[in-house]
């Protein structure tokens, strides 16, 4: 049998035509389609950037964190004193129980100084206390602290926070951010206060997101609700919120 060979040319270019037109419409396919999802993530970003949440993290990263005279680190205060009224150190901190709004509700305390070594819950404002730089310093002087000592005993477990919206400072370390849908953003080393330590400002993060490993941030402590976990406490923040979040940590990384 005889093959007309014009016939085959002719059936070959067929099939490469029809081929090279399929690839063709695949790639313009392709093309259009990553053109309209980079248009739709840049909408997206910009729309992140314009939020009130975007500008606050701006402002309160506008330089490093930790290096923000106006904010004094949960681990000093920690390791502050307890002074009277007459600024005599009396003893020392053992922990801050915080309110959800940032307020300090009590602080823990151990009057070594006055030979009382049991520590003891102080409700902040009762006491008249305030911030100072090298701790809290009391509206009363040591004589009448050791006066009214039982009374801080016997009141320690009122004093010592029992409301679901106040959390121990020392319990925000080594708890984590996370969305409210479970997604992990990062892990809480610091909570920062004014610089009296008198209302926490901030939580101070490291991100454990992909592609943003290791980058930290300070997140304003009022923008997440609260949660215990154990010994712990998260810091939940709504989705919307840990978009805005990891939007900005992306434009601060490029």
């Amino acid at each position: 049998m005889k093959v007309n060979n014009a016939q085959t040319k002719i059936c070959i270019s067929d099939i490469f035509h029809i081929k090279h037109g399929a690839m063709l419409r695949l790639m313009i396919f392709t093309l259009f389609f990553l053109l309209t999802t980079m248009l739709v993530q840049l909408a997206q970003a910009s729309e992140l950037r314009l939020s009130p949440f975007y500008d606050a993290l701006s402002d309160m990263n506008s330089m490093p964190a930790l290096q923000r005279p106006s904010f004094k680190q949960g681990g000093d205060i920690l390791a502050d004193n307890i002074l009277d009224s007459k600024s005599r150190v009396i003893g020392e901190i053992d922990d801050v129980i915080v309110s959800s709004d940032g307020s300090v509700y009590s602080v823990a305390a151990e009057f070594d100084r006055l030979a009382l070594r049991q520590s003891v819950f102080m409700r902040f404002d009762s006491l008249q206390m305030k911030g100072i730089s090298n701790g809290y310093r009391i509206g009363f002087d040591r004589e009448q602290i050791e006066d009214i000592y039982p009374t801080l005993l016997a009141d320690i477990e009122t004093a010592a926070g029992s409301d679901a919206s106040q959390f121990s400072l020392s319990s925000f370390e080594g708890g984590r951010l996370k969305s409210e849908s479970g997604r992990s953003i990062g892990d809480i080393s610091e909570v920062l206060f004014d610089e009296f330590g008198e209302r926490a400002q901030a939580v101070f993060v490291t991100s454990k997101f992909r592609g943003l490993k290791g980058e930290t941030v300070a997140v304003p402590f009022d923008q997440g609700r609260f949660e215990s976990r154990g010994s712990k406490t998260d810091v939940i923040l709504d989705n919307k919120s840990s978009d805005i979040l990891i939007q900005f940590l992306r434009d601060r990384a490029d």
